[in-house]
């Protein structure tokens, strides 16, 4: 953090990095969702956003993760990733928001839900993906905050089964 004064004095306030992975340190350190910390600790940034495959069309609003649930299920070269997102909210304001999209191997973002401006997330590998939502949907679309199976992720120590290295082929 930087600090600055009045007429160039560098030291009476700080100025903060609003970057999500600041964000997400920050609210680990602020709030009882265990998600902060654990997205902050495992997750990467991802981007540029580019645009949706030929044929893609946007899915429904605050459906994210079913939505790129389908996107990476139809479009097998692409890989699930969760984490958060910067999204817009009107000209000049803007909300960090737990998110679901998908990536290439080389993390440009293909968002069938929003246009973010930042993204900071955890890439999984398809077949963990594929496993889970048999189990968990409709109860719940999120794989980090899968109440329904009592937070498995948050809890595990072993990220082998589910945490896919970038660079590596989504269909493991």
């Amino acid at each position: 953090m930087k600090e600055r004064g009045a007429a160039g004095d560098s030291r009476a306030f700080a100025v903060r990095d609003d970057s999500i992975e600041n964000y997400l340190q920050d609210m680990a350190q602020h709030d009882v969702w265990a998600l902060f910390g654990f997205v902050a600790r495992r997750g990467r940034r991802f981007g540029p956003r580019c645009p949706l495959p030929k044929g893609c069309r946007r899915g429904t609003l605050q459906m994210c993760f079913w939505n790129a649930y389908v996107l990476t299920f139809t479009r097998p070269r692409l890989i699930y990733v969760e984490g958060f997102a910067r999204i817009p909210v009107g000209r000049k304001a803007d909300r960090i928001v737990h998110h679901a999209w998908a990536s290439d191997e080389k993390g440009c973002v293909y968002d069938p839900t929003q246009d973010g401006t930042e993204y900071f997330g955890i890439p999984f590998r398809f077949g963990y993906v594929k496993r889970t939502m048999k189990r968990i949907l409709p109860r719940c679309f999120s794989l980090l905050d899968n109440s329904v199976e009592g937070y498995p992720l948050l809890e595990s120590k072993s990220t082998r089964a589910w945490l896919l290295p970038m660079g590596r082929s989504p269909a493991s």
